[in-house]
């Protein structure tokens, strides 16, 4: 074995390959679809590093753990620590409250190395890039760390009890790491995505490939074949960057698409090779390669600073200057910053710095996680507007948001519960449900409407109920679903109105349902299945459309925006970056693919030549409570639209006209 820990220049230029892939991944750069796995190529060039390190400094009997994890924390937190406080300072500035107390949590879960605890608790990896968190990338460096941790004990304790056969243990536990990262794919994403015993495996290619590297057949390979391990090499990466997506169950079998690819470069040793000369082993690469840390810790928070003050959609040529920008931040961090922490002496003066910084950085950010994120930066009229959101919040709680069952509740009562959303949130057992949908749908005639819907169908409930006071509704709500039987909640992974079809074949032995109104947030879902569940209703269907949804709730709207008044946000048109515009997707979907039904848009509704209010009455109540809800005003305000709707009338009319006759 040698005994001596030798520099590649090419793995320097694997370095650049898969930061720029992520950097154009994070961008949205068209093409790039898979440059998340560059992540995946970082993590197997630190296991073929970190094990030449330990196995080298064993070999020579001068391994220290107090040394080995000394040079990774200053390799690490130095670059990190400054990165934070720009961003920070910059959040401090152009951030909302509620945006500055996001990322200061985060920016806390960063620097004390658990961000991939934090995330594996929120969203998954693909929709937290939406947020404005400048620290979302981190998450991987939170692995490493706890790579760097617990590998050291677990690989010294392996080559003691295994020796010669430790590369085989190696090998296990790649195969075992693989193997646990398939079976619980089937289960859960976000706890397999962030978590590193379902990473292990990319960092054991790596360390295999020190192995191979000692070992006499690799030095046995002729040219020939050298020409051929960098070329399906860097086929295999490129496949990975372009094939891969966030629809790719990851990081799965399909990790080893990039990871094997990045191994077979790391392994194409040879001075003399065209391709790797070329590609990966000239001064460009390289250098890109030896910033690259630095490189992925700013362009992040550069390009969500950036975003969070442009607002509207970033075009191409401005994401290509960022990335220009990024690389020269990220230059002058490694010179300035990760460089002076690397010498062998630091010196108590750079300790000193190091700690001190870390230290206000720290009572900071609890400083703004314990204040509403700093709200006294706001202005009068913005405080004004956050008064009238709560106001209206609480009236929202109080009039309107009221469901059954709560938790532990096992019994309808009606003097309780009557006019309440018969939810699923709180149960599993939809026996309880009947007698809740009955006593609603009886309340005030023999027969009634039952809406089944979300969070948003349960605004349409409430205004609908206001609209036609001598009609009975009921609610069947479940958070988070679109009205269909046919999909999956997101965030609980269970099916969406689970028996359904048991709870309407027990209505229809009743025969107290008049007629099916669905109504959702319909947003990004398929709904092709939704004939399905339409012809088994077998009763007229009204589906009301989604409502205008904000890209930012409407604070932050006002705040983003600049507003110095109501008057300045009173009205904006239903368009990017305004609204999201799948909303509009999914009003042309449902609209025109649905035949026998009847459609009523709430967004023509609402939004009259496709301007939408965001304050109503005299201009100061908000029409929203958050980016998508209706405020309590809202609701009121919506309920008159329906109640003068031809539309409307004429489905009622319609649906009881048929009940009389039957």
């Amino acid at each position: 074995m040698q005994n001596k820990t030798k520099y590649f220049p090419h793995i320097d230029g694997l370095r650049a390959f898969a930061v720029i892939a992520v950097i154009l991944f994070h961008y949205k750069i068209p093409g790039f679809s898979g440059g998340f796995s560059g992540v995946d190529i970082f993590f197997v060039i630190s296991g073929f590093l970190i094990t030449g390190i330990i196995h080298n400094k064993l070999y020579n009997n001068n391994f220290s753990f107090i040394g080995f994890y000394k040079k990774r924390f200053y390799r690490i937190y130095p670059a990190l620590l400054f990165v934070s406080i720009v961003t920070f300072i910059a959040a401090v500035i152009l951030f909302s409250p509620k945006h500055l107390e996001n990322l200061s949590y985060s920016m806390l879960g960063a620097l004390s190395f658990v961000s991939n605890i934090i995330y594996w608790k929120s969203i998954g990896y693909f929709q937290i890039l939406d947020s404005y968190d400048p620290f979302v990338p981190t998450w991987s460096l939170s692995i490493e760390l706890q790579y760097y941790l617990l590998f050291p004990p677990f690989y010294i304790l392996i080559t003691k009890i295994f020796k010669d056969k430790t590369k085989w243990i190696m090998l296990i536990g790649i195969v075992a790491s693989l193997a646990l990262s398939e079976i619980f794919l089937r289960f859960t994403n976000n706890f397999v995505y962030y978590n590193l015993p379902f990473r292990f495996f990319e960092f054991g290619i790596g360390s295999l490939c020190y192995y191979i590297l000692q070992s006499p057949i690799i030095k046995k390979l002729n040219g020939m074949a050298f020409a051929f391990i960098p070329f399906i090499g860097t086929i295999m990466i490129v496949s990975g960057f372009i094939l891969l997506s966030d629809q790719t169950p990851f990081p799965s079998i399909w990790a080893l698409v990039p990871c094997v690819g990045a191994a077979l470069i790391i392994l194409s040793n040879d001075d003399n090779n065209g391709i790797i000369h070329k590609i990966y082993d000239n001064r460009v690469s390289i250098y890109i390669g030896k910033i690259s840390y630095s490189l992925y810790l700013i362009h992040w928070p550069l390009y969500v600073i950036f975003a969070y003050w442009y607002y509207s959609e970033i075009g191409i040529l401005i994401k290509l200057k960022l990335v220009i920008i990024s690389l020269i931040l990220a230059a002058v961090i490694h010179h300035f910053i990760e460089n002076s922490y690397r010498r062998k002496d630091i010196g108590i003066k750079k300790q000193a710095i190091l700690f001190f910084s870390t230290f206000l950085v720290f009572i900071f950010a609890y400083n703004v996680t314990s204040n509403n994120g700093w709200s006294w930066r706001l202005s009068d009229v913005q405080k004004e507007l956050l008064y009238h959101i709560e106001k209206e919040d609480k009236k929202f709680k109080i009039a309107f948001d009221k469901k059954f069952p709560m938790p532990e509740e096992k019994e309808f009562i009606a003097s309780k519960h009557s006019g309440l959303e018969c939810s699923y949130n709180n149960t599993k057992n939809y026996e309880i449900l009947i007698p809740c949908l009955e006593h609603n749908l009886t309340s005030k005639s023999d027969k009634g409407f039952l809406i089944i819907g979300d969070s948003n169908g349960a605004n349409t409930y409430k205004a609908l109920e206001l609209a036609y006071p001598n009609q009975s509704f009921a609610m069947l709500q479940q958070a988070g679903c679109a009205a269909t039987s046919y999909l999956k909640d997101r965030r609980s992974g269970s099916w969406c109105f689970k028996d359904l079809q048991k709870i309407l074949q027990e209505l229809d032995k009743k025969q107290i349902v008049k007629a099916i109104i669905l109504s959702s947030r319909w947003v990004l879902e398929p709904y092709e299945r939704l004939n399905n569940d339409i012809n088994y209703y077998n009763k007229n269907v009204l589906i009301i459309g989604p409502t205008p949804m904000l890209r930012h709730d409407i604070f932050e709207t006002f705040f983003m925006l600049g507003a110095k008044n109501y008057e300045d946000v009173q009205n904006l048109p239903l368009q990017e970056p305004y609204f999201y515009d799948d909303t509009l997707k999914a009003e042309n979907f449902l609209s025109h693919n649905l035949p026998n039904v009847t459609y009523i848009s709430k967004i023509k509704l609402l939004c009259p030549e496709y301007i939408c209010p965001v304050f109503i009455e005299n201009g100061k109540k908000p029409l929203f409570l958050d980016d998508q809800h209706l405020s309590s005003a809202g609701i009121k305000y919506l309920s008159n639209l329906l109640k003068n709707s031809n539309d409307m009338k004429k489905f009622i009319e319609k649906s009881t006209i048929i009940k009389n006759i039957e």
